[in-house]
């Protein structure tokens, strides 16, 4: 719960059921709105899904962030995430809890949850994430993903953090785009 006059910020923890997706989604209508794109964004097999997600839920300067890049702008998630089908033969996404913290311009929405990422060779990369998904009031349009893997990489600390970051991210959606993707 927020007040604009003091700018408090109350942070609500939801501890949901584990037995489903649409269980684990607290009573929060718009926090249940936000659940459902960012799985929708993540696991979808359909570009054009996602291309409707980015026109009708993210800002154009939106950021997405990751232990593997950084990038900034709406065309650029747009490719990085175009990528998540090309790589995977699917994704699975599913929540354990949810929080929010708000304050007078945006609302953070928490999202821990667990991703399964199969290759076509049967692999599977199991990421413990949390994803931090703000909204801007105004707009009630996302403004960034930022999502922390909570098993940690040998990226992490290192200098590709410091140095290659967000020259990867740029640099794959160039790349992803001379693809054609």
């Amino acid at each position: 719960v927020s007040t604009q006059s003091t700018g408090i910020q109350v942070r609500v923890l939801v501890r949901p059921d584990f037995c489903s997706f649409c269980s684990a989604l607290p009573e929060d209508q718009q926090q249940k709105e936000i659940a459902a794109i960012v799985k929708e964004f993540y696991t979808t097999r359909d570009h054009q899904v996602q291309m409707k997600i980015l026109q009708e839920r993210f800002l154009a300067n939106a950021q997405f962030e990751d232990p593997l890049m950084r990038v900034k702008g709406a065309d650029r998630i747009k490719v990085q995430f175009h990528s998540l089908i090309k790589f995977f033969s699917s994704v699975e996404m599913s929540y354990n809890n949810m929080s929010k913290e708000e304050n007078p311009k945006e609302t953070h929405f928490f999202l821990d949850n667990v991703q399964k990422y199969k290759t076509s060779g049967g692999r599977e990369i199991i990421l413990d994430s949390v994803i931090d998904v703000t909204v801007e009031k105004d707009s009630q349009k996302i403004s960034s993903l930022h999502d922390t893997w909570k098993n940690k990489t040998a990226l992490d600390n290192s200098l590709y953090q410091k140095y290659m970051k967000g020259t990867v991210g740029t640099v794959t959606s160039v790349v992803f785009y001379w693809l054609g993707w």
